[in-house]
C-alpha cells in the first residue's frame, strides 16, 4: 500500500510489557492499539479547530476548551478486522468503523452555527462525508495499523485516512464551540442590516417629502400665473370663456387623478404626480389664455 506522508499520522502509547500485563496480544482488536489510534484522531481535531477557529468562527478557541469538549465525546472503534498481516512483521493493518457519540447539545449547536453560516446541516454533512448517522452517533470507515516497539514497551499506531475523519468531527465540535461567537456576529450583522434599512427608509421618506414639496411649490406658482392671466382678460371675454374654463378645470382634475394613480400607490408619490400633472396643464392653459389679455390683443393676438 502506497501512502502519502500527508495522509499518514502516528502516535505511540507506553505499555507495561506491551500487552502481557493486560493479558492481550497486540493486534487490530487490542485496546492499546485502538486507544492510541483514537488519541491520534483527538490530537488532529484539536490542532484543526485551534488553527482554523479564528478564520471560521471569528475568535480563537482555546485548546483547553477543545480538550474539555473532546472528553464529552465517546470514541469507539467497532467491527475491527485485520486487512493485511505480514508473518515477518509485527505490524498489523486494520480496518473498521469509528463510532463517535456526541452529546445532543453539540449537534444542536453545530446545526445552528452552520445555518447562520449558510452551510448544510450536520445530517447532510455526514452524508457528504460518508458517515452513517444514528441519532447523535456517527460511524465512519477507518483504516489504521498498529505495531509494538522491539522492546515491547510502546505501541505505534498509524491512521491512514488521516484527513477525512478529523475534518468531519472537527466541523461538528467546532460548530458547537464557535456557536456563541457566530451567534453574536450574526446578531450584529442583523442589527447593522436593520439600521441600514431604517436609514435607507428615512432617506427615501425625506426624498419623497422633498419631491412633494417641490411639486407643490411649482403647482402654486402655476396657479398664480393662470389666475393672473385670467384676471387680465376683459370681463366680457371672461364671461364667454367661463363655461369652457370650468369644463377644462373638471377635465384637468379628472385626468390628473388618473395619471397620478398610474404612477404609484404610495400617497406622497401619487400626490406629487398629481400636482406635477396639474402644473403642466396649468402652464399649457396659461399659454392658451394669454392671447385674450389686453396686452396680447394690443399686439394683434
Amino acid at each position: 500500500m502506497v501512502r502519502s506522508a500527508a495522509l499518514l499520522l502516528f502516535a505511540t502509547a507506553c505499555l507495561s510489557g506491551c500487552g502481557s500485563a493486560f493479558g492481550e496480544k497486540l493486534g487490530c482488536t487490542s485496546s492499546s492499539g485502538q486507544e492510541t489510534t483514537i488519541s491520534i484522531i483527538k490530537e488532529q481535531i484539536e490542532k484543526k479547530i485551534s488553527s482554523e477557529s479564528e478564520g471560521i468562527y471569528g475568535s480563537i478557541i482555546s485548546k483547553s476548551k477543545i480538550r474539555a469538549a473532546l472528553e464529552q465525546i465517546k470514541f469507539v472503534i467497532e467491527d475491527v478486522r485485520t486487512s493485511k498481516e505480514d508473518p515477518n512483521s509485527t505490524k498489523k493493518f486494520c480496518t473498521g468503523k469509528l463510532k463517535v457519540v456526541f452529546p445532543d447539545a453539540m449537534i444542536t449547536d453545530a446545526d445552528k452555527t452552520r445555518e447562520m453560516q449558510g452551510l448544510n446541516k450536520v445530517s447532510e454533512l455526514a452524508d457528504n462525508s460518508g458517515a452513517e448517522r444514528e441519532a447523535n452517533a456517527f460511524k465512519i470507515d477507518i483504516d489504521f495499523n498498529v505495531q509494538p516497539t522491539d522492546d515491547g514497551q510502546k505501541v505505534y499506531s498509524e491512521l491512514e485516512n488521516a484527513d477525512a475523519t478529523p475534518t468531519f468531527i472537527s466541523a461538528i465540535l467546532g460548530g458547537h464551540l464557535g456557536y456563541r461567537s457566530i451567534q453574536q456576529s450574526h446578531q450584529q450583522e442583523q442589527q447593522q442590516a436593520q439600521l441600514a434599512e431604517q436609514q435607507e427608509q428615512a432617506a427615501l421618506t425625506e426624498q419623497k417629502q422633498a419631491t412633494l414639496g417641490e411639486a407643490k411649490a411649482e403647482f402654486d406658482l402655476s396657479n398664480q400665473t393662470i389666475n393672473t392671466i385670467w384676471g387680465a382678460i376683459p370681463s366680457d371675454q371672461r364671461d364667454q370663456l367661463l363655461p369652457v374654463q370650468r369644463a377644462w378645470i373638471k377635465r384637468k382634475t379628472a385626468d390628473c387623478k388618473i395619471e397620478a394613480a398610474s404612477q404609484s400607490i404610495e400617497p406622497s408619490v401619487r400626490e406629487a404626480a398629481r400636482l406635477n400633472c396639474e402644473t403642466r396643464m396649468n402652464n399649457e392653459r396659461s399659454g392658451q389664455l394669454r392671447r385674450f389679455t389686453y396686452h396680447d390683443n394690443d399686439n394683434g393676438y
